[in-house]
């Protein structure tokens, strides 16, 4: 299944003895969480978290809950969980969804974030993208509108994968020795320079 699906990089890099563990991994992580994505809910509702998990898992979601975002934080900090989305509540008692926000861009966390609100202000909209926020929805909750959310969340952070793992590539075959190949092979030489170019431009 590999070798009928993994891009062309990887390919060059396993043929050639350069497929390291680090992007094997990453290559995996790619196309394994897009078939069961895990999203991570932050929400001190208990019934909203039970209807939200109703929703979601029958289409194959993985749903972790927390009702506490400081819980949420320091495991996310101490990597005793893992998500693929992050759908946290504005209004929670301990930290608010945008403390919450901040508290992850500054500890590097890069996952996706969505912030719930029922406020329906400019103001607070701006101030949820501001602090780091990926989207937000509005409550009450349209769970469709949750579920599009969730799904351009996905999209965006399995681009960005696929992005980092190609510069990644390009730079592991800058430093490598080709000469032998790359002597013979003009579409080669093509190739490589297909991808630096595709991996600079974002």
């Amino acid at each position: 299944a590999f070798f009928r699906t993994a891009p062309w990089p990887y390919l060059v890099l396993l043929v050639c003895g350069n497929m390291t563990p680090m992007l094997l991994h990453k290559y995996m992580a790619i196309n394994t969480h897009a078939t069961k994505p895990r999203v991570l809910l932050i929400e001190d509702d208990k019934d909203l978290l039970e209807m939200a998990e109703a929703f979601l898992r029958p289409k194959g979601y993985q749903v972790l809950f927390y009702e506490d975002s400081s819980a949420a934080l320091k495991d996310l900090e101490n990597k005793k969980v893992q998500c693929d989305v992050i759908v946290t509540d504005l209004n929670l008692p301990t930290l608010s969804g945008i403390e919450f926000t901040k508290a992850c861009k500054d500890m590097g966390v890069t996952t996706p974030i969505i912030i719930m609100t029922a406020n329906k202000s400019i103001e607070t909209a701006l101030e949820a993208i501001q602090a780091g926020a990926y989207d937000f929805v509005v409550k009450p909750l349209n769970f469709i509108q949750l579920l599009v959310a969730i799904e351009r969340a996905l999209y965006l952070k399995k681009l960005e994968g696929e992005n980092d793992t190609l510069k990644d590539t390009v730079r592991i075959i800058e430093g490598t020795h080709f000469e032998g190949i790359i002597g013979k092979s003009e579409g080669f030489k093509k190739a490589i320079d297909l991808a630096k170019r595709v991996s600079n431009s974002t």
